[in-house]
């Protein structure tokens, strides 16, 4: 039956044979088995002009003549194409290095503005960010399981290891193109061009896992390791050119380059856009049923959304002190809250390569932020800095320091009734640097 092709095969089976964009909308709906009358009401437009759309339809797909059941022609021509793609393919999804994610709990909210971004809002480029711990990646294979229909083409590839671009095109190119046999061109350039190439006649998803990877530490957020400036190219390229395809990367970090073309406003419909993942909401019945599943004592059922809240729903670092409470406190929540220490072990463990990616003036920033109990403004922050360092950063510097912060995810921006904008840390992340520091002051005390 012609439901059971996915749109976005449909849509590249109908561009291959020339089809506009007007011809598509029209068909699409007289697919659906919708009377001409119908298809002119929902299209606004006259029932003659959708008579001469679906005539230049059929002439296309070489349906002359004047005769019944062009329609239903029609169909089997395209049920016979899907199957020939289908039957071309290696796979339909390449899985590569994704993990099994057998459990999930919430982020429904956000899975379901990723799933309208791409399927329906056919974003080009899409980056997940966060923290570590925060679920990009599980998030990401229960979005690929949701949304793979819509696609002909699905591959995941994790850039952990740093694979130079060449490489990972190299990779790619084959898979998208098959059973085609493309030539590589030697430029990067060119085989950027190739990529998108199939990305314009496959509705492809590519998902590019710890994409932070290609990134330097110990430098301002979004600065590529040498070599691998190109990446850059390839993020905006995808993001500005036309094509039906969406590259959705997770990262610690955002990218200049994403970061440049996506808006501020998601009404502004632009074809790059970004997800930060904060806090992990869930409901009552997913709360009991996660401490129910890890053993923990039902006696502490009125303390577990306190236990929550002290990691801010960081399902990692949840789990991590789920296992110390288990093992250390046999189960007993409430025995682990009140000893208030809720960064150790495992958790600073999770946390450190966060900070070790920070530049020397982000590192004084988080740990004067970390002092503060409330909130304060730019102009506070700065006085401070100036009053606690000998050597104050110059303006640009500050502002440049601030922006990778929160490119970082590492800033809490918050308005004031006075519409002054204030900034802190994320709770965990200024809890791990009071610790840090409070460890630094004792060795020093030493």
């Amino acid at each position: 039956m012609i439901s059971q092709i996915p749109q976005g095969e449909l849509e590249a089976i109908v561009a291959a044979y020339g089809v506009s964009e007007a011809e598509w909308q029209t068909l699409s709906l007289a697919l659906k088995d919708l009377a001409i009358a119908e298809i002119a009401a929902q299209l606004e437009i006259s029932e003659v002009t959708v008579r001469k759309r679906l005539g230049e339809v059929f002439r296309k797909f070489n349906l002359g003549g004047v005769r019944p059941g062009k329609l239903t022609d029609l169909k089997q021509i395209l049920l016979s194409e899907s199957q020939k793609r289908q039957s071309a393919l290696p796979g339909k999804i390449v899985w590569g290095e994704a993990p099994d994610v057998s459990t999930f709990y919430g982020r429904s909210d956000e899975l379901d503005k990723l799933a309208r971004w791409i399927v329906e809002e056919k974003c080009r480029l899409v980056a997940l960010l966060g923290l570590r711990g925060m679920g990009k990646t599980a998030l990401c294979v229960k979005l690929v399981e949701q949304v793979d229909s819509k696609f002909e083409r699905v591959i995941w590839r994790s850039l952990r290891y740093a694979p130079p671009l060449d490489d990972l095109l190299a990779n790619l190119i084959p898979l998208l193109s098959h059973p085609q046999k493309p030539n590589l061109p030697t430029e990067t350039n060119q085989k950027i061009s190739l990529l998108i190439d199939c990305f314009r006649k496959h509705r492809c998803l590519i998902v590019l896992d710890s994409a932070d990877a290609i990134l330097q530490t110990e430098e301002l957020a979004g600065r590529y390791q040498k070599g691998y400036e190109n990446y850059g190219e390839l993020f905006r390229r995808v993001g500005e050119e036309r094509h039906q395809s969406c590259l959705l990367l997770t990262s610690l970090e955002n990218f200049p380059e994403i970061a440049a073309l996506a808006e501020p406003k998601e009404e502004l419909k632009s074809p790059v856009r970004t997800l930060t993942l904060t806090d992990l909401k869930l409901s009552e019945p997913e709360i009991r049923d996660f401490f129910h599943k890890k053993g923990l004592s039902e006696l502490d059922e009125d303390r577990w959304s306190e236990l929550i809240g002290r990691y801010r729903g960081n399902p990692l670092a949840l789990k991590m002190a789920v296992a110390t409470i288990n093992e250390v406190f046999r189960g007993r929540v409430s025995t682990f809250i009140d000893q208030k220490t809720f960064v150790f072990g495992d958790i600073s463990s999770l946390l450190k390569p966060q900070f070790d990616r920070l530049s020397a003036l982000e590192k004084k920033i988080v740990d004067l932020l970390a002092m503060e109990e409330q909130p304060i403004s730019f102009v506070k922050l700065r006085q401070k800095l100036s009053s606690f360092y000998p050597q104050a950063p110059e303006l640009s510097e500050l502002i440049a320091a601030m922006q990778s912060l929160s490119r970082r995810s590492l800033l809490e921006r918050k308005d004031t009734e006075s519409k002054e904008v204030v900034f802190t840390l994320q709770s965990l992340v200024k809890e791990y640097a009071r610790t840090k520091l409070s460890s630094q002051t004792t060795s020093a005390d030493d």
